[in-house]
């Protein structure tokens, strides 16, 4: 477990393809817009209510969200132009256990 509270700094390493950063106080994605070359991003529980930020991530074919704050379904709508992205888990978010996300996954 870490204490971080902000991606901010790492825009700069652009050729980083691959960031860990579970187990901190991380609240959002938008820091790592710079980041075009990573595919994989570990970000499990965290303080995420959104997913922005993630839609310039091109080459991403691995996110993990799991155990966030992450409430609206909406958010998820974030990562489909995400054309590479082979693995989204959003496991443990509120947005789990509301109905609207039992009607959305039985359609």
């Amino acid at each position: 477990s870490n204490e971080l509270v902000s991606l901010e700094g790492l825009e700069g390493i652009t050729s980083l393809q691959e960031l860990y950063v579970s187990d901190n106080q991380i609240p959002s994605l938008e820091p790592l817009i710079t980041l075009s070359r990573l595919r994989v991003l570990i970000i499990q529980r965290n303080r995420l209510t959104s997913l922005k930020g993630v839609e310039p991530l091109s080459f991403l074919t691995t996110l993990d969200v799991t155990e966030n704050q992450i409430h609206s379904l909406e958010e998820l709508k974030r990562a489909q132009q995400l054309k590479l992205l082979k693995r989204l888990t959003t496991r443990g978010n509120p947005m789990e256990v509301s109905t609207e996300f039992k009607l959305h996954t039985v359609h």
